[in-house]
């Protein structure tokens, strides 16, 4: 099961074994439950926490989608997916998605909530899931123990459209010694 709590603290997804459920915390009573398909790898709160976005791997593909947590009805479903979607990461205004896929050692950034690809980064080694700066301008992973590699994102188009934006990152990465 992956757990989250939403922004606002009043709720718990619990999402896992093709099940997702949603928890008030005030007095931990089930609001929602619907059926899921799939590894849930990643989920996160969206929207106001009115949203869940729920990634994985359904049929050896990757999955995006975003849910109406209160009705149970999925609202997208992103295509073009990678093989498998580990981690999610949300900017503040929630205009810039983070993906990373282990098995491709890949971190791809999406125009959100339009679901457009926008760049890609190749991982040349092994590292931890990405953190998203709150303003969806820095990205930052570790990359062995006692160091972390800073990435920084391009802005985003300003009518979203992903040919403007480019498709592998340029070097614009910092590696980092704690």
């Amino acid at each position: 099961y992956k757990l989250v709590f939403s922004k606002n603290g009043r709720y718990l997804a619990s999402v896992g074994s093709e099940v997702a459920r949603i928890w008030n915390t005030s007095d931990w009573s089930k609001e929602s439950e619907w059926e899921l398909e799939g590894t849930i790898r990643a989920v996160l709160f969206a929207d106001n926490d009115r949203q869940l976005i729920v990634a994985g791997e359904r049929d050896e593909r990757g999955f995006l989608e975003r849910w109406d947590w209160k009705t149970g009805n999925r609202l997208q479903s992103v295509s073009e997916v990678p093989r498998s979607v580990d981690s999610l990461g949300l900017s503040r205004d929630e205009r810039l998605l983070v993906t990373a896929s282990d098995a491709e050692q890949r971190i791809y950034t999406w125009s959100w909530p339009a679901g457009k690809s926008l760049q890609t980064i190749s991982l040349d080694e092994e590292g931890s899931d990405p953190v998203l700066h709150p303003d969806g301008k820095l990205l930052l992973r570790e990359v062995h123990a006692h160091a972390w590699r800073a990435e920084r994102l391009g802005a985003l188009p300003r009518d979203e459209d992903p040919k403007e934006a480019p498709k592998e990152a340029q070097d614009r990465s910092e590696e980092h010694h704690v």
